[in-house]
């Protein structure tokens, strides 16, 4: 649209100085406006002479004034307002989050940040919200009160990776008033939500809704639909292509939403200090349910749980083997949790609160100190719970050679190293030409989950051995 003369500019901002509307006069003059401009017979400049007739009262001066910005900007502006999205219906919010790109809807919209967590920002914007609307429970993850009173249109959670957007979900009522849950991440979904996951018992709600329907062999968008959006996913494995050990984890964090998790598997401080209620994961291989747990405490309860379900025990219906409590005293019955093959005793709270000690991890240690780590000191026995190390943590060894024995028939190399109990580490082959009595070996270990929540881990080396009934070559464990 050309610009116009500068008196006709001048007598424009005049009227915009004596004439005030609001947003939604605005908005239904505007509408006006292009009923008028598509009139057959009737061409813009007839249309706005026309207009210029008109006294400078009532309706006509109106008119000059919505049409003010449009006359003096240069632009391609046809006269249509751009909705924002607190005007939107839920239908057509929904539409334009499933139609456009999402980075395009939010644009210029306020919004909350939920927390960060390893360059991750989960934003919340509340849609539909007045000014003075606010939401400050950090027990809850939604509003569904102001939902359901229509004091919101929808609350959208958009969560980006240093301005690359992962995923996003929204809140919102259907049709029949159902609350209603529209998620994308590497897949959509849709569907009704239970309420009862969002209210004052939200813990043992999904506690409920993972023992009893969660099913090894799930989809990851069948865990979601019953579950809700997860609160962060995170890959863990091994690097060495013979374990084949590498899994993606969904984990929920229940509790005090503006806390921030200290580490990706369970944070077990957040658990005892109450900043956390549960933490719950799901593991996935190819993106269906291998295993999946829950750390967790109950209300007049001091005791902290663990529960973990696999493949193995649901099939053999071994339901003392799946939850157990965390020993405080190192004076109660021992008790078990199986992972796959291994039958693990649940650890301490002292060797689970030691993960999260001041360590340096990086440092180097002895073999009798290595295998020193895997003992619970206030069991006074081997465990499947490192102590000072976290599953995802590299262990550096350090030490020297004391003897050095090769067993022809097995093809074993013995490493002996000075300690109490003759400590010693076995590889595949022959190594008595490259190590003697004397040599400094520096190796490294990879500490890798063995359940879903990260309670129970062991080194790679260690599995290894499990995975083929035999120590593996020394290579990949060698410090370059």
């Amino acid at each position: 649209m050309k610009r116009y003369n500068e008196p006709l500019d001048d007598q424009l901002i005049d009227l915009n100085d004596q004439f005030k509307l609001s947003e939604d006069e605005s908005n239904e003059l505007l509408v006006s406006i292009n009923e008028r401009m598509d009139e057959s017979g009737r061409s813009k400049q007839g249309f706005f002479n026309k207009a210029l007739a008109f006294t400078l009262t009532g309706v006509a001066a109106a008119l000059f004034l919505l049409m003010i910005p449009m006359l003096m900007t240069p632009s391609e502006n046809t006269g249509e307002q751009e909705s924002t999205l607190n005007n939107l219906s839920v239908q057509e919010l929904t539409d334009k989050i499933k139609n456009e790109s999402i980075t395009d809807v939010i644009d210029q919209q306020d919004y909350t940040t939920v927390h960060n967590y390893e360059n991750k920002t989960l934003q919340r914007y509340d849609i539909g919200a007045s000014e003075s609307y606010e939401f400050n429970d950090p027990a809850q993850i939604i509003d569904v009160d102001a939902l359901k009173s229509e004091n919101l249109t929808a609350q959208l959670f958009v969560e980006q990776d240093n301005g690359e957007v992962l995923r996003y979900y929204a809140y919102y009522l259907n049709e029949q008033g159902d609350l209603t849950i529209y998620m994308s991440d590497d897949e959509e979904y849709e569907g009704q939500v239970d309420e009862t996951l969002f209210g004052e018992d939200r813990a043992s709600q999904l506690r409920a809704k993972l023992k009893q329907d969660i099913e090894i062999g799930m989809s990851k968008q069948e865990v979601l639909a019953i579950l809700g959006p997860y609160s962060f996913i995170f890959s863990h494995g091994a690097t060495e292509s013979e374990l084949d050990y590498q899994y993606n984890y969904l984990r929920y964090d229940v509790g005090d939403n503006t806390y921030t998790p200290l580490t990706n598997f369970v944070d077990f401080p957040a658990i005892v200090n109450e900043k956390l209620d549960m933490q719950m994961f799901i593991q996935l291989n190819d993106n269906q349910v291998e295993a999946f747990s829950a750390i967790y405490t109950k209300d007049l309860d001091e005791n902290i749980y663990q529960y973990h379900m696999t493949e193995e025990i649901r099939e053999h219906d071994k339901g003392d083997l799946t939850e157990g409590i965390f020993d405080r005293t190192g004076g109660e019955t021992p008790q078990h949790i199986k992972t796959g093959d291994f039958m693990n005793r649940i650890p301490s709270v002292d060797q689970m609160l030691s993960q999260f000690e001041a360590y340096d991890t990086n440092q180097s240690i002895t073999v009798e100190e290595l295998w020193a780590q895997h003992i619970d000191k206030q069991f006074n026995e081997p465990i499947t719970t490192i102590r000072h190390f976290k599953p995802g943590d590299t262990i550096y060894v350090e030490d020297q050679i004391d003897q050095v024995g090769y067993d022809e028939e097995l093809d074993l190399t013995h490493l002996i190293f000075e300690g109490d109990h003759e400590e010693s580490i076995v590889f595949k082959g022959d190594l008595t030409d490259e190590y003697v009595k004397g040599d400094t070996i520096k190796l490294k270990f990879k500490v890798l989950a063995l359940s879903a929540d990260g309670v129970f881990s062991r080194i790679n080396y260690q599995l290894y051995t499990s995975k083929f009934d035999e120590p593996p070559t020394i290579d990949q464990y060698l410090v370059e």
